[in-house]
């Protein structure tokens, strides 16, 4: 391998490398809010969306924030997860944004495009409006909506 390959691998690794935050710092305030960095809620994410048709689950979810970017990853139902999540807001000082795998696991986090939800001590709002069509929230806490429960019952 030539060197110049050698240096843009080199490159690519620190920046991968940089990207994500995952100190223990917040491995610990997460872990203390019962948020295991890599946690998995079932081994079957399709028996899971059956068994919780209503809930918001996001498998393989990535948490960022602006100043810190990626600081965590793993399942989140975010049904159950919510208040815990605020208080790891409240606790780190900062919103929280959750991102599907995909938008933030190998690519700088789209704060504005891509993150489905916004995360304050205070609430929990849509991030974008891309996916107004995928939730609503109903009775105080965020659901999928309608269309998509029965998109999912395959009717």
């Amino acid at each position: 391998m030539d060197s110049s390959m050698e240096k843009r691998l080199e490159k690519v690794a620190e920046n991968f490398m940089s990207r994500d935050t995952f100190t223990d710092q917040f491995v610990e305030i997460f872990r203390n809010n019962k948020m295991h960095c890599g946690q998995i809620i079932s081994g079957s994410k399709s028996y899971y969306h059956q068994s919780h048709p209503t809930h918001v689950y996001i498998a393989n979810s990535n948490i960022c924030t602006k100043k810190h970017k990626k600081v965590w990853f793993g399942d989140i139902d975010l049904t159950t997860d919510a208040k815990q999540l605020q208080q790891i807001s409240k606790e780190i000082g900062v919103p929280l944004y959750l991102f599907y795998e995909m938008d933030a696991r190998w690519k700088e986090p789209d704060f504005v495009n891509d993150a489905v939800f916004k995360i304050t001590d205070k609430d929990i709002t849509l991030a974008s409006l891309k996916y107004k069509s995928h939730f609503e929230e109903r009775q105080g806490k965020w659901r999928i909506t309608k269309e998509v429960e029965k998109r999912m019952r395959g009717e």
